[in-house]
């Protein structure tokens, strides 16, 4: 999981520095046994999405919980964040919002996001809080 991650850092690592963002890794040597390609475009959309909607002081954290029955990888961001009532549809393609910076948002990426998960059979989920952070788990069953 860390060389996914570490791969798609690698590729975003422009606008991470030009944003000056602080990433904490928190992944030890962790193994999951799915597709590596689709880990790592699930993974670069929602870097891509924490770049894109970041605060003045951007930290994005990656972590692994485990469980009895799966390993779950948790991204969060302290971002601009989801209001409550918008969250139920960004997994949707239909969630747009009328704020700056999102004007020319599509509501697509997370989609796209979601649509991998339900092909490699993991479940997404999100958390939100306007204007404080987001959070994207993915869990990997054992």
């Amino acid at each position: 999981m860390n060389d996914c991650l570490g791969e798609v850092l690698e590729d975003y690592a422009p606008l991470l520095e030009e944003k000056q963002f602080v990433i904490l890794n928190k992944l030890q040597s962790e193994t999951v046994y799915t597709d590596r390609r689709g880990l790592q475009f699930m993974l670069g959309q929602i870097v891509s999405n924490a770049i894109k909607y970041s605060s003045d002081s951007p930290m994005l954290t990656i972590s692994v919980i485990h469980s009895e029955t799966a390993d779950i990888l948790s991204v969060e961001d302290n971002g601009i964040g989801v209001k409550k009532y918008n969250l139920p549809y960004i997994f949707k393609g239909l969630y747009q919002d009328s704020t700056d910076s999102r004007k020319k948002a599509t509501g697509m990426g997370l989609y796209a996001v979601k649509k991998m998960a339900d092909d490699l059979n993991l479940h997404l989920e999100a958390a939100s809080q306007w204007e404080r952070a987001s959070r994207l788990s993915s869990s990997f069953l054992n």
